[in-house]
């Protein structure tokens, strides 16, 4: 799934999947899920947009919440961190898979339908994620799947091979 770094930092920001994660006032006993990394001071600039796109805190609340950082700890919840995983894991498996569809839809309609069809599904799949809750409605799996396909039918039709032999009467089609 092309571009999920930033569409990551966007969920995180939103809160979304939040709700997996314990309160800032939560005493863990290990079963949470909850890591707390410490000695890493968010003071001092050492927390990287790496971090903050796998899950971790930072003072600035873009990660968890602001609530569960300190300035002397980042706190991870892996439980958010996999939901999250799963989302890209889904777009960026259908992105490829998809390319076998994509390519027998090029082969028979030609490169516009592909546009145009890819299109449509990466519409769907913008609409999903623009209207799914982690709460209520939670189909930001559907939605990935739906942009991986999406995209990777945009991109595969750019690539059509067979337009370049046209002029030497060898394209089949």
């Amino acid at each position: 799934m092309v571009g999920f770094s930033g569409l990551q930092l966007a969920l995180l920001r939103d809160g979304v999947y939040e709700e997996l994660c314990p309160a800032p006032n939560h005493v863990d006993d290990g079963s949470s899920g909850l890591t707390i990394v410490p000695g890493v001071g968010t003071s001092i600039g050492v927390v990287s947009a790496g971090y903050e796109s796998a899950g971790y805190g930072s003072a600035g609340g873009i990660g968890l919440s602001s609530g569960h950082t300190t300035d002397d700890d980042i706190v991870r919840c892996e439980a958010r961190i996999l939901k999250l995983a799963s989302i890209y894991t889904a777009g960026a498996t259908t992105f490829q898979a998809s390319m076998l569809l994509w390519g027998v839809v090029l082969d028979r309609y030609g490169s516009v339908a592909v546009r145009v069809a890819s299109l449509v599904v990466s519409v769907l799949g913008n609409v999903l994620m623009a209207f799914g809750d982690s709460q209520t409605f939670d189909v930001f799996v559907a939605a990935g799947i739906l942009l991986g396909a999406g995209g990777s039918g945009f991109f595969f039709s750019h690539f059509v091979l067979a337009d370049h032999f046209r002029e030497c009467g060898r394209a089949g089609a």
